[in-house]
């Protein structure tokens, strides 16, 4: 298997070589240049380390403590200008997880689900719920003989359908995501 980190980082030397071909070396020693590559090897080192082999972490681990060590020394000589800059980066990432968390919530279904503007249940109490209403709403179509609404006004006109027929049953907002096995398993 191919050790990505190090993969990643001949990446960076390759980028930082073709730079040394387009600009003299007194470029290569500025203080922009630097923070450039100090931010690759950032993205490199921000890889969770839990998806990552054993070889892989260790390799993580050396390029932090030799390379990223040495380069943040070189941008930052005073210590507590890097506590400081350290300090501020934890305090970002906190502050940007937290307004995640909070605002930005997980969608609700997925890409095969049809949208028909209800809400995904979630709790037994909310499918229970759901589905007697349904089943109170397709009782009421079948005894009145009426089409039952499936969908948004929309999503119907933009349907073809090969024939008219009335549609009734119980109309469910998402699709199971497992199979359901009817009878008895042994």
């Amino acid at each position: 298997m191919v050790n990505r980190i190090l993969k990643w980082w001949q990446d960076v030397m390759d980028w930082k070589e073709r730079f040394e071909k387009l600009f003299p070396p007194s470029f290569l020693q500025s203080r922009s240049f630097k923070k450039a590559e100090l931010k690759k090897l950032e993205k490199i080192l921000a890889y969770p380390s839990k998806k990552l082999s054993e070889d892989e972490r260790l390799s993580q681990k050396m390029l932090y403590q030799e390379q990223y060590k040495k380069l943040e020394k070189s941008l930052y000589p005073n210590p507590i200008v890097r506590l400081a800059r350290n300090a501020g980066k934890l305090s970002f990432t906190a502050l940007k997880w937290s307004f995640n968390k909070i605002f930005k919530q997980a969608p609700v279904g997925n890409k095969n689900q049809i949208s028909n503007n209800t809400r995904k249940p979630t709790t037994d109490s909310e499918v229970r719920e759901f589905l007697n209403k349904s089943l109170a709403t397709t009782k009421k179509a079948v005894s009145s003989k009426q089409k039952v609404k499936v969908g948004t006004p929309a999503m119907n006109a933009n349907k073809v359908t090969g024939n008219n027929q009335k549609k009734t049953g119980v109309v469910v907002p998402f699709k199971p995501s497992k199979s359901v096995q009817k009878g008895i398993s042994r």
